[in-house]
């Protein structure tokens, strides 16, 4: 592998994490919409680029373990960076909560949709946030599971139900590093020339 395909891939992490730190110098997304569209998109040309080319080079044995080493190092720094940012542009996390503390306080997440009155004495700050009140959940029971121990978790660990949203980022963060690494041990296929692999 030559050294002009490390400046590359580098050349275009820095400019990844360049884009990163301006969506998080935004601010509010919802009012930013035109320059986060713009940022977002231009980052992601440079994810493109750095997909493109590590699939076209010739890569040794041992310039594999670097480039995956870069590849991990860039990937962690990048979810470093993000991770802080709230999540105004999805209203997800805020239903994640909502499941999550319905279940911690005895209600079926299949049946009490959020408008439900049963369930009225468990709204708070986060619940004009939620969609789509008159739907019950969308999600598997192993995913429902997740959501009511981690608000047990994320209850714990902060008091203001606002910033209790946050907290439901990290169970995918850790479940997209989990994923990750267990595609970085499989077997490589035949003929497959790329550093992943």
């Amino acid at each position: 592998m030559k050294r002009g395909c490390y400046f590359t891939l580098v050349a275009s992490a820095c400019a990844m994490e360049a884009g990163f730190i301006a969506l998080a110098a935004l601010g509010n997304f919802s009012q930013n919409v035109a320059e986060f569209t713009g940022v977002f998109l231009g980052t992601s040309l440079f994810y493109l680029l750095s997909c493109f080319a590590i699939t076209r080079w010739d890569v040794t044995e041992r310039a594999r373990s670097r480039v995956m080493v870069l590849i991990w190092v860039c990937g962690l720094l990048f979810r470093i960076t993000v991770l802080p940012l709230s999540s105004e542009l999805s209203e997800d996390l805020n239903r994640y909560r909502w499941h999550g503390k319905i279940q911690a306080a005895g209600e079926n997440p299949y049946i009490a949709v959020p408008e439900d009155p049963r369930v009225a004495y468990l709204r708070d700050a986060t619940w004009p946030r939620i969609s789509r009140k008159d739907l019950p959940s969308v999600y598997g029971p192993v995913v429902e599971w997740v959501f009511a121990g981690w608000y047990r978790v994320a209850a714990w660990a902060q008091p203001d139900a606002l910033r209790q949203v946050w907290w439901f980022k990290l169970p995918f963060a850790l479940t997209e590093i989990g994923v990750a690494l267990a595609v970085s041990w499989l077997p490589p296929p035949p003929g497959n020339r790329g550093p992943g692999y």
